[in-house]
C-alpha cells in the first residue's frame, strides 16, 4: 500500500504549475503521480483531463481507453469517462458505443439520459426520443432526461412543448443557464 502523504507534494506542485500555466512542468509530475498510484483512477482521469485541456486529444483518449481496458471492460466509471470524452470531442459514434457499453453494466436512467444526449448530438432523434420517453415514463422528474427532452424539442422547433418541459425542469434545477437559453430560444 502506498503512503498517501508521499503523493501530496506532487499534487501541490501540479496544482501550482497548472495555475501558473506551466504545462511542461506539470506533465511529468502528473505522469509520475499516475504511475505511482496506478490503483487510483482519479490520477489517470486527471492526467487525461490535463491532456485534453492542452488539446492533446490522442493522448487523453489513450489514457481513457487504457483505463477501460485495464478494468477488463467492466469498470462503468472508466467506460463513462471514455464516453464523456468522446462526447466532448464530438466523436458521437464512439460516445454512443461507449454509453451502450456502460449501459450493459448499469442500466441507470442517468446513463440512459447521457446516451440520449449523444444521440441528439449525432442526429439520432428517433432513438433519443424513445430513450427519453422510457426514462420519463419511469420518473417524470428525472432532471437529465427532462433537459435532454427540452434540447430535442427545441432542435425539432417544437417550442410550445419545449416550454412546457422547460418550466418543469426549471422547478427542479433553477440555476442551469443552458435551460434559460433554451427557454429564450423557444420564446423567440
Amino acid at each position: 500500500n502506498l503512503d498517501r502523504s508521499l503523493l501530496e507534494p506532487y499534487e501541490e506542485l501540479i496544482t501550482i504549475y497548472i495555475r501558473e500555466n506551466l504545462p511542461g512542468k506539470a506533465e511529468p509530475l502528473l505522469i509520475e503521480l499516475a504511475r505511482r498510484d496506478e490503483d487510483q483512477p482519479g490520477h489517470q482521469n486527471r492526467l487525461a483531463g490535463f491532456y485534453e485541456s492542452q488539446n492533446q486529444f490522442k493522448k487523453a483518449e489513450a489514457i481513457f481507453q487504457t483505463m477501460v481496458t485495464e478494468s477488463g471492460n467492466t469498470d462503468t466509471n472508466a467506460i463513462l469517462a471514455l464516453a464523456r470524452f468522446h462526447l466532448r470531442t464530438r466523436n458521437f459514434a464512439a460516445a454512443i458505443e461507449s454509453y451502450q457499453n456502460a449501459l450493459a453494466r448499469n442500466n441507470s436512467p442517468d446513463i440512459r439520459s447521457e446516451l440520449a444526449a449523444a444521440q441528439i448530438d449525432a442526429g439520432k432523434i428517433t432513438e433519443a426520443d424513445k430513450l427519453l420517453t422510457d426514462i420519463l415514463s419511469e420518473n417524470s422528474s428525472h432532471a437529465g432526461a427532462l433537459f435532454q427532452r427540452c434540447r430535442l424539442l427545441v432542435r425539432q422547433a417544437e417550442y410550445p412543448e419545449a416550454l412546457k418541459h422547460l418550466e418543469h425542469y426549471i422547478t427542479i434545477r433553477k440555476n442551469n443557464a443552458a435551460a434559460y437559453y433554451l427557454k429564450a430560444v423557444s420564446l423567440i
